[in-house]
């Protein structure tokens, strides 16, 4: 997949090549591969696409999923690579290779091997592609795996990498990219059942409620909402996007755009079920992540066995989405001393119940959102990096050691998450 580089300029160009070569030259010496993971989900998928590629490869690797590098994780007679994890300190005589989205979690010292994208916006995924399409041929279901993440990026054009590996997909015909309207299933359950099963973007007051997915249709003259949304006219296509931009605008508390209902779209020639868009195929992918951690989802796309696991939590993913978020909506949600706290009963719910609040405008910069479940209060650490520069990061997660799980902190109470946190 050389057209990766096409789009770059030559001293860029020649700058992966080198690093590619030193990589290529380390794994031919040692043989084999030490992975460290930041515990999110778009690191998450990285690694599992450096993993997949690996082992196609018969290459031998470990994986320690860990929310600080700190060099405990280091293997000496292994290539050591990074995806995405905060990076305490350098040594050295030590050499690491870093896959980073950009250098904020990465010290800008010798030593290091820094792969990161051509644009502020590249994914993780595209970056660890790039990399591994310089040494190997890279399979057609693993360029899929970028457009995972638009569940996540709804409101970005796509750029960079990620265009680029798009480009490639579509070339090789994996991955289809139409304009349409982003509700999911459009194209293959009715239209009430697709709008009540919208996740992203959450539809208030519909998304969970069929019966009144119906009652929105009907009160734009739609009766005939047991076809599928792409049955019907251009004109009732054109009411429901205009409606429901107008509903996102009311109940949000950030700036809505047109293009979060209608845009770019991608499509999986190879379908699970009729999990075939990227979006709810994203949505599956999370509930992985969400139930069975980054382990899990690492190791997903070298088996079946994970993907039958959630169906169940993915199939009612909309009502339990709707049961909290309107109960947010009714109320009013307010922090106290930085951590604002939400509760839920399960925390497989908890990525997918993260992303909607952000995108609802819920989530203030700064704040650490903590959810509330049976374990006690659940902070991912991905909840605390977004609020929080790295280097008080850094410092409030190795203080808070004895509470870590793979993917979130675990505290028994709101004081002792601030005791920890903030003294």
């Amino acid at each position: 997949m050389k057209t990766l580089l096409e789009s770059v300029s030559p001293a860029k160009e020649r700058e992966y090549e080198a690093k590619c070569k030193k990589f290529s030259e380390d794994l031919a010496h040692y043989g084999s591969v030490n992975i460290v993971c930041f515990p999110s989900y778009e690191a998450t998928l990285a690694t599992s696409i450096v993993i997949y590629v690996l082992e196609e490869n018969n290459i031998p690797f470990t994986l320690t999923v860990t929310p600080i590098y700190t060099y405990e994780e280091y293997v000496n007679s292994a290539v050591n690579i990074i995806i995405g994890c905060p990076v305490v300190e350098t040594d050295l005589k030590k050499v690491l290779y870093i896959i980073a989205s950009n250098l904020t979690n990465v010290p800008p010292k010798p030593g290091l091997t820094v792969f990161t994208g051509i644009t502020d916006h590249d994914s993780l995924p595209s970056i660890a592609m790039k990399v591994l399409s310089e040494l190997w041929i890279i399979e057609d279901s693993m360029l899929t795996i970028p457009s995972l993440l638009f569940i996540e990026r709804i409101e970005e054009d796509v750029a960079g990498f990620d265009a680029e590996i798009l480009a490639e997909a579509e070339r090789r015909g994996v991955l289809e990219e139409k304009t349409s309207l982003k509700f999911f299933f459009s194209e293959s359950l009715p239209a009430y059942v697709s709008l009540s099963k919208t996740v992203r973007p959450y539809i208030p007051g519909i998304t969970g409620n069929e019966k009144r997915a119906i009652e929105f249709l009907e009160d734009l003259g739609i009766h005939n909402y047991s076809d599928t949304l792409i049955q019907l006219s251009e004109r009732d296509l054109s009411d429901i996007a205009k409606t429901i931009y107008l509903i996102l605008k009311d109940k949000s508390l950030r700036r809505r755009g047109v293009n979060e209902i209608i845009g770019k779209v991608y499509r999986h020639k190879e379908s699970v079920l009729e999990y075939s868009g990227a979006r709810e195929k994203g949505l599956l992918y999370l509930s992985i992540f969400g139930r069975f951690g980054p382990h899990g989802l690492a190791y997903s796309f070298l088996s079946k066995y994970y993907i039958g696991k959630v169906l169940d939590l993915t199939a009612e993913v909309d009502k339990i989405l709707s049961d909290i978020v309107e109960k947010i909506l009714e109320s009013e949600m307010s922090e106290k001393e930085g951590v604002l706290v939400v509760e839920v009963e399960d925390e497989s719910i908890i990525p997918i119940l993260h992303i909607t609040l952000r995108e609802l405008g819920l989530l203030k910069n700064g704040i650490i959102v903590a959810y509330s479940s049976a374990q006690g209060i659940i902070v991912p650490y991905f909840c605390i990096l977004e609020a929080l520069d790295v280097e008080k990061y850094t410092k409030c997660v190795l203080k808070a050691e004895k509470f870590w799980r793979e993917w979130y902190l675990v505290f028994n109470n709101v004081k002792e998450l601030k005791k920890v946190l903030y003294q």
